[in-house]
């Protein structure tokens, strides 16, 4: 489970901490207020404005069990960023950006996504995640849609597109276009649960 920050994020939360424990789930940027009652199994934390913000946050749910993680910075880097001690370091593969200036999603690699909740979702697929419920994904507000519509979705379709034996949920909304044999889209917080067990019942 991916919990981003934007308005279904708070809606689907609660019912998704419920889902049984064997679910991970991953948030960043402090979006875990969203949950009451869980831990976040992985926590992002990426640029270092987050870095800076969501420190302590990230340092309370290290203590309580979750795992920190961010990217593989250098020595220099890391300092600049003030990125704190992490559990996971995620290493980038160098690719060419595309005609828009992005990077392209690749199958069991990590590449430069620029977003927090990129990183988070890739994370989730290249860990081999059955099935990833998308929650708070639904893109930026209307004064930064044009990178909702530029890069969030072109690339969440890329990971869909090209992860064709992980079942994708999506809660909420989406502001881009999204489709795939394998992606169901839900905006009831109460259909969660069943959707979920079907999905995991479909590829067990």
């Amino acid at each position: 489970m991916v919990l981003g920050g934007s308005a279904s994020g708070a809606a689907f939360a609660p019912v998704a901490e419920r889902l049984s424990m064997d679910c991970h789930l991953i948030t960043t940027n402090g979006y875990e207020r969203h949950l009451k009652f869980r831990v976040p199994d992985y926590y992002v934390l990426i640029d270092d404005v987050a870095c800076a913000r969501f420190e302590s946050q990230g340092r309370d749910i290290q203590h309580s069990g979750g795992r920190l993680i961010t990217l593989d910075f250098n020595a220099r880097e890391a300092a600049v960023r003030k990125v704190p001690h992490c559990d996971l370091y995620l290493r980038t593969a160098r690719r060419p950006r595309n005609s828009e200036g992005f990077i392209d999603f690749e199958p069991g690699v990590m590449v430069e996504a620029g977003f927090s909740g990129l990183y988070a979702l890739q994370f989730a697929v290249n860990m081999g995640a059955l099935v990833v419920a998308l929650m708070g994904m639904e893109g930026y507000p209307r004064t930064e849609s044009l990178a909702s519509i530029m890069h969030i979705g072109p690339f969440t379709q890329q990971v869909i597109t090209q992860s064709p034996g992980t079942r994708f949920i999506f809660c909420g909304v989406p502001q881009y276009p999204l489709s795939g044999g394998n992606v169901t889209f839900i905006e009831n917080p109460a259909d969660l649960p069943g959707v979920f067990a079907e999905a995991l019942k479909e590829l067990c």
